[in-house]
């Protein structure tokens, strides 16, 4: 078990491609990631069995901006039925279902793989998969505020990454222009990071929406 002082808490709470990716290259001991979405490599875990290693394509569902997919060798560790109950005094008592999940082990690294979507509210989501998260160094979440009563206690160190992709974790990272609208000089942030993140679905849309918004200003 590692002194509090010695565990490092990364969160994000964005499509978290861009932690893991990095969680991955530098490949260190006692680290550990909870959790990616990603239904496919779920099944796909489960239907080859624990022990058996499988290449697998992590999450890059959304687009160029927040992440590509990860390619990589993994080998299946742990499966479970996703199901646990909640510590945090958030909402302590409460039963979590994310589904089918794996515990996979990329290099150094455990990677936690779920079928639901949810943030990582406290350590319970570990127990099962067999990961004691005081024996971390790193540990690494796609949450936002809502992880800090079940790991404020835990971690030595935390850190809120904010990484590309929608939205930031500031409204200092939104783009803006200043607007000579009916109200006079103001700030109006832009969206154009959707534009220059790909193929973004809803494109079209929103320039629409953005038009008639300056339209009507």
């Amino acid at each position: 078990m590692w002194p509090k002082c010695q565990t490092t808490l990364v969160a994000e709470h964005k499509a978290a491609e861009h932690i893991y990716c990095a969680l991955l290259a530098a490949n260190q001991p006692n680290t550990c990631f909870g959790f990616i979405w990603d239904v496919n490599t779920a099944s796909q875990a489960h239907a080859a069995g624990t022990g058996a290693m499988i290449k697998v394509s992590l999450g890059g569902f959304a687009d160029v901006l927040h992440g590509a997919p990860v390619i990589a060798e993994a080998y299946i560790k742990i499966l479970t039925d996703g199901k646990f109950t909640l510590v945090n005094p958030m909402d302590p008592g409460s039963v979590v279902d994310l589904g089918k999940m794996a515990r996979l082990i990329i290099g150094s690294v455990d990677v936690l793989v779920g079928s639901n979507r949810a943030q990582t509210l406290d350590a319970q989501l570990f127990m099962p998969h067999g990961i004691d998260v005081n024996s971390m160094r790193i540990i690494a979440l796609k949450s936002q505020q809502h992880f800090r009563g079940g790991f404020q206690e835990i971690a030595g160190t935390i850190i809120r990454a904010d990484t590309p992709g929608l939205p930031p974790a500031t409204f200092r990272n939104y783009p803006t222009k200043i607007s000579h609208g009916r109200f006079g000089r103001s700030p109006r942030f832009l969206i154009c990071t959707m534009e220059e993140s790909g193929n973004w679905p809803e494109r079209a849309k929103l320039r629409t929406q953005i038009k008639n918004n300056r339209a009507h200003s």
